[in-house]
């Protein structure tokens, strides 16, 4: 989980830094440790949501970013696509375009006019936050968790659908909502977590995700419709892992 901000003007977006982190660190219930990740340009910001593995935060976007008045709402829906639970709060001084947001589907959370007198501009980024923080996933919560050389991967075990490789030594960490590549092998896997079955040699499925086997096909439907294809070797071993999960 982090706090990003998108501001094309240097002194904006240090501003805005100082006064997220000032709310953050004045407030108990507030994590401090909370990253604060501040981009110039759209493009450097997406890069770096699609190689993060969360799916919960919280954006501050600028509207207009290098001349272009809706790059903010782009921005957005190209974060929705990825993540459906974050809050994006735009950040702008084009408050005749509050209403335009909901043309493009953005569930936003809130419209920040740059004008505003401090003290209110203040109280709407508290707002922000709080809400953001009151959502935040618990620590407590059944997570998947993967760790390699050159990342690190948190997402809700309920969000996992199944992993893959795609070439020697990358693989593909499917979820209902991304898409993450992470250098290592299905071995990595292998008794993580008993609801993760390796039923093909290709493929280690979440148990908890499938709708039902297709006995004709020998493939497993899970969640979105997505048919993963299921071994004559491993078929006993995913038979039994079901027959375990559902008895319980």
């Amino acid at each position: 989980m982090a706090i990003y901000i998108l501001e094309d003007n240097i002194f904006q977006a240090r501003t805005m830094e100082i006064l997220v982190s000032n709310v953050i660190e004045k407030e108990d219930s507030y994590d401090t440790n909370q990253k604060i990740k501040v981009f110039h340009k759209t493009n450097e910001l997406i890069d770096d949501v699609s190689c993060c593995s969360e799916s919960y935060n919280l954006y501050f976007l600028d509207l207009k970013i290098k001349n272009d008045e809706i790059a903010g709402f782009l921005t957005a829906k190209r974060i929705r696509e990825r993540e459906n639970n974050s809050l994006i709060c735009f950040v702008t001084s084009y408050k005749e375009l509050a209403l335009t947001s909901y043309d493009y589907g953005l569930s936003a959370y809130a419209y920040i006019v740059k004008d505003s007198t401090e003290s209110k501009f203040i109280e709407q980024l508290k707002n922000c936050i709080s809400a953001y923080s009151i959502n935040t996933p618990s620590d407590n919560e059944d997570s998947f968790i993967f760790e390699s050389k050159n990342i690190k991967i948190s997402c809700p075990f309920k969000e996992l659908l199944f992993i893959t490789p795609v070439s020697p030594h990358k693989l593909l960490i499917k979820t209902s909502t991304k898409e993450i590549y992470a250098h290592g092998s299905l071995k990595n896997f292998d008794f993580l977590d008993d609801r993760l079955i390796r039923c093909h040699q290709s493929f280690i499925i979440n148990i908890t995700k499938i709708k039902y086997i297709e006995k004709s096909k020998k493939e497993a439907v899970i969640d979105e419709n997505i048919s993963i294809p299921i071994s004559r070797k491993k078929s006993h071993e995913l038979r039994e892992a079901l027959d375990n999960h559902w008895k319980k």
